[in-house]
C-alpha cells in the first residue's frame, strides 16, 4: 500500500532571494509577512544554473526560511548547486525553519508565510523585528501532495502551527466536500479568519493559559467526535508527543487506513522552551578533539543499532505502541524468553526508548513497560519497515557487516547461510518489492532534475529500467503529456513498481513483466531509461546489461542515470556509507564517472552528451548513448 493517497509531485529544490513587501498580524498570536521577488519566477543564477519557477500545489507543502543565527546579522542563504543545494557555504552555516505557505499567488507574485509569534527562537525572532523592504530567503518547496481522491469526508486537527495548512486545505477542498475541524490556540483573540463551505464544522479549542504542547485538547475533540459514514482521510499536526494518543486512536480504534492516515509532529515540546527550532544551529565551544572523540564513541559504539533493530524485529516496539504492558505478558504475547527480554528492557530505558515504572527501575517485577520518547519516534511504520532484520532494507543497512570478505576478495560478501544478496532478493518476492521501494525512494528527489535536464519531447515511448524507474517516470510524463512509458521488472516486483507510478500518470504507463538483465521481449520505444540499476550488478555484470541494451537500441537512445563518486570531491559521510553498502552487498560501489564511460565503450555505446555526463545533483549524472554505428 503507497505510503499515502495523496499523489506527490517532487521539483528540484531551490534558494531564492526575495523582498519583504508587508508585515501584518492577523490575530494576537500569528504574524503575516508577505514576500515578492523576480526570484519567485524562472530565473539563471550567476553561475549559471537554470532555477524554474516556484510550484507549491499542495496545502501543507513547506518551505525553508533563512533567518539569521547565532552570531549573524543578517540571513546567510545556502548555494545554489545543480539539483539541489550546499548547506555548508563558506560564509557560514544557513539557519533555516520550515513554514508552510498559507497564500501562493503566482500571478500576483505574491507569497504569505504565517508565523506563530511565540518568542523564542531564531525564526520568531526575525519576524518580531523584520519590515518591508528587509532581503528574506527561501528554499523549496521540493515536493507537494495533492488533496487525497475517493473520501467520503475529512477530520482536520492541529495547533496554531497547523492553521496554514488548514486554512489553505479549507480553501481548496472541493465544492460540497465535507469535514470536520478542530484547531487549538491560547484564546479567541487567536483565532484567524477560515474558509467554511456548507459541510464544514470547524471547532475551536481554548487552552485558557495552558502552555502550548501540554494538553489533550485535540484528542479529547477527536474521540468524541461523530463519526460519520464513509471513508475518511485523517490530518493532524501539532505537537509532536502530543499526537501519539491521536495516532494510535485513529490506527486502533477507529482502523484509519495507513494511506489515509497523516499525522505529522509539526514541533517538539522542550524543558523551558515551548518549542524547538527545526533546522536551527546551537550555540557550542568549537573543540576538535572533542569532536574528534564524540565521533569515535559513535562508530564504535555497536551495542543501540543491535539492540533497536532487535527490539523492531521481534515486535515489541509495535506492541507497546499499542499500549504499556509488563515485561512477563510481552514475553508471552511475543513469545521471547523473560530473561533476556528483560536485559533488552533495561537497555532500551537508558537510551529513552522504553520507560519503566519508578516502583520497577530494573523490569524485574510486573510494572508495566511502555515507550519512551524515542521509541514513539520509532513507531512510526516506515522507521520500523526500516529497522526491521527481516526487511529488504536490512540486507543493505547490515551488508558492511561482511565488510572484510569484500576489501579481501573485490567481490559482494554471501550473507548467511552463504547466500548472495541477489540469491535472496530472487528467491523471496516480498523481499523483492520491498528492496525495489527502498531503493527507489531516493529517485524521488532527484527525477525532477532527470526530468529537466533532458529533453523528453522528443520521444512518444520510452522502456523504464532499475529500482528508480517507477518514480523517474512518474516525474517524467508529468512534465511530458505526450509521452507513454513501460516499465520493465520481474514479476514479483511488477505489482508495487506500478503502485509507485502516481496515479494521474498511470494510464499512460505499461507494466512487461521480465527480468531487466534479460534482453527486451518487446520494442525500446524512442528511448531506453535506466535508473539505479548499473550501481546494483559487478562490472562483469553490468558490461553484459549493456552489451545487450546496445544491440537492440537500434535508433532508439540509451538514457542512463546513476550515483556517481566525485573523485575531487570530498565524500560526505551517507555517500560513503552507500558506497559500501552496494560493495557489500553486490559487489558494485559507486562508480566514478570516467568507470561508467569505460564501461559504455566496452559495450559499444557513444556519449550524446559530453564526457563526464550531464550533473543532476543529488550525486547523480546523466548519460545519453546511442549505439556505435560499426557495431
Amino acid at each position: 500500500m503507497p505510503r499515502t493517497r495523496r499523489e506527490l509531485k517532487t521539483y528540484p529544490i531551490n534558494v531564492r532571494q526575495l523582498v519583504v513587501s508587508r508585515v501584518q498580524d492577523v490575530s494576537a498570536g500569528m504574524r503575516r509577512i508577505t514576500l515578492t521577488g523576480d526570484q519567485l519566477r524562472a530565473f539563471t543564477t550567476a553561475d549559471g544554473i537554470a532555477v524554474p519557477p516556484l510550484r507549491n500545489e499542495g496545502f501543507d507543502d513547506h518551505v525553508k526560511l533563512i533567518v539569521p543565527g547565532p552570531g549573524q546579522d543578517r540571513p546567510i542563504p545556502p548555494v545554489q548547486v545543480e539539483g539541489h543545494l550546499d548547506w555548508w557555504p563558506p560564509a557560514g552555516r544557513p539557519t533555516a525553519k520550515d513554514y508552510t505557505p498559507r497564500r501562493w499567488d503566482p500571478e500576483a507574485g505574491e507569497l504569505d508565510l504565517d508565523l506563530v509569534r511565540h518568542g523564542s527562537g531564531f525564526a520568531s525572532r526575525w519576524a518580531e523585528h523584520v519590515q518591508p523592504g528587509d532581503p528574506a530567503y527561501i528554499a523549496g518547496p521540493k515536493a507537494s501532495a495533492l488533496l487525497p481522491d475517493g473520501v467520503d469526508w475529512y477530520l482536520v486537527a492541529g495547533d496554531e502551527t497547523a492553521l496554514p495548512a488548514i486554512g489553505r486545505l479549507l480553501d481548496e477542498l472541493p465544492p460540497g466536500s465535507r469535514a470536520q475541524v478542530f484547531v487549538e490556540v491560547e484564546d479567541a483573540t487567536h483565532e484567524v479568519p477560515l474558509t467554511a463551505g456548507p459541510g464544514v464544522e470547524i471547532t475551536w479549542l481554548h487552552r485558557h493559559g495552558a502552555p502550548a504542547g501540554t494538553t489533550d485538547l485535540l484528542e479529547r475533540a477527536i474521540r468524541d467526535a461523530d463519526w460519520w459514514d464513509g471513508e475518511v482521510y485523517a490530518w493532524v499536526a501539532a505537537e509532536a508527543l502530543t499526537l501519539k494518543p491521536i495516532r494510535a486512536h485513529l490506527k486502533h480504534d477507529r482502523s484509519v487506513p495507513r494511506d489515509c492516515l497523516d499525522i505529522t509532529g509539526y514541533w517538539r515540546r522542550t524543558v523551558g522552551s515551548e518549542a524547538a527550532e527545526p533546522g536551527a544551529a546551537t550555540d557550542g565551544v568549537d573543540d576538535p578533539q572533542a569532536a574528534a572523540a564524540t565521533q569515535l564513541a559513535r562508530l564504535l559504539d555497536s551495542t543501540g543499532p543491535a539492540a533497536l533493530r532487535a527490539a523492531v524485529s521481534v515486535g515489541l516496539v509495535a506492541r507497546l505502541d499499542r499500549g504499556p504492558a509488563p515485561v512477563e505478558v510481552l514475553a508471552a504475547e511475543l513469545g521471547l524468553a523473560d530473561a533476556p527480554l528483560r536485559a533488552l528492557v533495561r537497555y532500551l530505558a537508558a537510551v529513552d526508548v522504553v520507560v519503566l515504572d519508578d516502583g520497577d527501575p530494573a523490569a524485574t517485577g510486573t510494572a508495566p513497560v511502555r515507550l519512551g520518547p524515542v521509541g514513539e519516534l520509532v513507531a512510526d511504520e516506515d522507521t520500523l519497515a526500516a529497522l526491521d532484520l527481516g526487511g529488504a532494507r536490512a540486507l543493505l543497512e547490515l551488508s558492511p557487516a561482511d565488510l572484510v570478505t569484500v576489501l579481501r576478495t573485490g567481490a559482494a560478501a554471501p550473507r548467511s547461510p552463504g547466500r548472495l544478496v541477489t540469491d535472496l532478493l530472487a528467491g523471496d518476492q516480498a523481499r523483492a518489492a520491498e528492496h525495489r521501494a527502498f531503493r527507489g525512494g531516493s529517485a524521488t528527489w532527484s527525477s525532477p532534475s532527470i526530468a529537466s535536464h533532458h529533453d523528453w519531447s522528443t520521444y512518444r515511448e520510452i522502456t523504464a529500467l532499475g529500482a528508480g524507474a517507477p518514480e523517474t517516470v512518474s516525474t517524467v510524463l508529468h512534465e511530458n503529456v505526450n509521452l507513454r512509458a513501460t516499465l520493465v521488472d520481474l514479476p514479483s516486483v511488477l505489482p508495487g513498481a506500478e503502485a509507485a507510478v502516481e496515479a494521474s500518470v498511470r494510464p499512460r504507463v505499461d507494466v512487461r513483466a521480465q527480468s531487466p538483465l534479460a534482453p527486451l521481449t518487446g520494442a525500446a520505444g524512442d528511448a531506453v531509461l535506466v535508473v539505479h540499476l548499473l550501481d546494483q550488478l559487478a562490472d562483469p555484470d553490468a558490461a553484459h546489461l549493456l552489451g545487450a541494451l546496445q544491440e537492440q537500441l537500434g535508433d532508439a537512445d540509451l538514457v542512463v542515470a546513476e550515483l556517481v563518486l566525485e573523485p575531487d570531491e570530498a565524500t560526505h559521510d551517507h555517500d560513503a556509507e552507500i558506497d559500501l553498502k552496494l560493495w557489500s552487498a553486490f559487489g558494485s560501489g559507486v562508480r566514478t564517472p570516467s568507470a561508467y564511460e569505460a564501461l559504455f565503450g566496452a559495450a559499444g555505446l557513444h556519449p550524446v552528451t559530453p564526457r563526464g555526463g550531464q550533473e543532476l545533483g543529488w550525486d547523480m549524472r546523466l548519460w545519453v548513448l546511442r549505439a556505435a554505428p560499426d557495431r
